[in-house]
């Protein structure tokens, strides 16, 4: 079974649709469509699958219509890496936690990084601190290790984290 371009590309334009992907995103939701498609077809057919060529032809459809998006303009990874610092950022996450996530959509690092020379992280850091837990600072060490926990786990270096705890590395 062949499946049509056409088809790949409606498939494509009605997840872009939904959000924006990255190339590396949107290549594999195609080919986990694909694959449905084809267990599908195998299961009310007796016809054998596993050839080598259509496995190929199926990859350069996937190309070719990942390549027809971009000409397009429906496709574009650095937009899809600026919007996810921003939503990042937005959220209050650090750039360790951002940093992972543009890796996860395989994307380059680079917008963080023109981002990271603009932005001061320790206020960053600070602003979602007292967002979250207040304007007070902690009293007791229980409280401060909860705080920075905290603070890490959304994605801020540990001199970030005890910046806005207003903690000395050396105390306690």
């Amino acid at each position: 079974m062949i499946v049509q371009a056409s088809s790949l590309l409606e498939k494509a334009v009605s997840l872009l649709s939904r959000r924006d992907y990255s190339r590396a995103e949107l290549q594999r939701r195609l080919q986990s469509f694909l694959r449905k498609l084809l267990r599908e077809h195998q299961d009310t057919s007796s016809e054998s699958f596993g050839h080598e060529e259509d496995v190929q032809k199926h990859a350069e459809q996937i190309t070719a219509v990942l390549t027809r998006l971009e000409e397009l303009g429906y496709l574009n990874d650095d937009r899809v890496s600026a919007s996810t610092v921003r939503v990042g950022i937005a959220k209050g996450q650090g750039p360790q936690r951002i940093k992972a996530e543009l890796k996860h959509k395989v994307l380059s690092t680079d917008v963080l990084h023109e981002v990271e020379d603009e932005l001061d992280w320790f206020a960053q850091a600070r602003q979602v601190r007292s967002r979250r837990f207040g304007d007070a600072l902690p009293d007791t060490p229980k409280e401060k290790a909860r705080q920075l926990r905290f603070l890490l786990y959304r994605g801020f270096t540990q001199q970030q984290a005890l910046q806005a705890l207003k903690i000395n590395e050396w105390d306690e």
